[in-house]
Formats: C-alpha cells, structure tokens, sequence
C-alpha cells in the first residue's frame, strides 16, 4: 500500500500530540503557580487522548473492504458528549466556587 498525503498527514497530527503529551507532562508539576499553565494543560488534556484514540480506530480500519468512512459516527458523539460533560464540569467547579 503506497504512502499517501494523507498518511503523511496523519503521521504529523500524531508527532505534534506526542509532543502536547510531553509537554503537559512537564508543565505539570507548575499549574498551582499560573493560571495561564493552568489553561495550556487543560487545552491540552481536553482533546489529545480522545484524538489519539480516534487515529488509532481510523488508522487499523481496513480501507480496502469499506469505501466510506464514516466520521459522523464518531465525531459528532463524541462532540456532543464532551459538551455535555464539560458543562456539567464547569457547573460543579462554579458550584464549589460560590460556595467558597
């Protein structure tokens, strides 16, 4: 199977997470001190594991049996859960705000 643009693509999405994982990583140990390192790591955490996954299930589908790939099936779940649970997040964190 040649090497496509879109494999190259790919490839460079998943250089760039591996990257954020590390980075979040070390940024890690300084998000008590900074509001704004407190952002970066959330930023970063929000969405670099669910894409990781997502590659994964994208890249070991087999192309060859199935024409069509059906991005609907999952990312918009995905999108619409992830609203529900971050809004359910930021209610209880406001929650425990006001009640400090």
């Amino acid at each position: 199977m040649p090497i496509t643009n879109k494999r190259h693509f790919i490839d460079n999405i998943k250089v760039v997470l591996i990257f954020l994982v590390v980075f979040g990583h070390l940024i890690e140990r300084y998000i008590d001190t900074s509001d704004t390192l407190m952002a970066i790591y959330m930023f970063i955490y929000i969405f670099h594991m669910p894409l990781f996954i997502y590659i994964s299930g994208y890249l070991s589908k087999n192309v060859n049996k199935s024409k069509k790939i059906f991005l609907k099936d999952l990312l918009i779940p995905y999108i619409f859960l992830n609203i529900i649970w971050y809004s359910l997040a930021y209610i209880y964190i406001l929650g425990i705000l006001i009640y400090l």
